[in-house]
């Protein structure tokens, strides 16, 4: 996962994003979801099979 857990930013719109895997019954990627600040992003967020990325609109 990038930016590591409670880790200090000084960039305003730093990328998200985590990897995921899962060998024996898969992700289903229908239920990923991402929060920033308590708000739900997911429909702004990048999901595929393995990763889910997002990078905001705004400055945090």
């Amino acid at each position: 996962m990038t930016p590591a857990e409670r880790t200090k930013i000084n960039m305003g719109k730093p990328a998200i994003s985590a990897s995921f895997s899962d060998d024996y019954s898969g992700i289903n990627v229908e239920t990923v979801f991402i929060m920033v600040d308590g708000v739900d992003v997911t429909s702004n967020a990048k999901i595929t099979d393995t990763e889910i990325s997002f990078t905001p609109t705004r400055v945090f």
